[in-house]
């Protein structure tokens, strides 16, 4: 068992909620304002799947500012996210009728 105080630890934690805390509810109220106006101007069909390439813009970003380095598991997320955008507004997986009666 290590000699690490008890204070040291509970300050780091109380730290590490209020730090994470604080990122979580700016960045979630940064983006609320954007997204509704983007609602309001091109529909939320549109604005849907313009969400979705939110955080393929912020893996560009970060890859020039913080140095991102690309894996193989966010290059295939990026082109399932692209595939997905592609995909889903064919509607093909779409049934149409009215539902089945069970």
């Amino acid at each position: 068992m290590t000699n690490f105080p008890l204070y040291a630890a509970i300050y780091a934690a109380t730290v590490l909620i209020w730090g994470s805390s604080w990122l979580a509810i700016n960045n979630q109220l940064g983006m609320v304002a954007p997204e509704v106006s983007l609602f309001g101007r091109i529909g939320a069909d549109r604005a849907g799947y313009a969400s979705v390439l939110f955080p393929i813009i912020a893996l560009g970003l970060s890859s020039l500012f913080e140095d991102f380095e690309w894996t193989s598991a966010a290059i295939a997320g990026v082109v399932l996210v692209l595939l997905g955008n592609v995909l889903a507004p064919r509607g093909s997986a779409v049934i149409k009728g009215p539902p089945p009666r069970i």
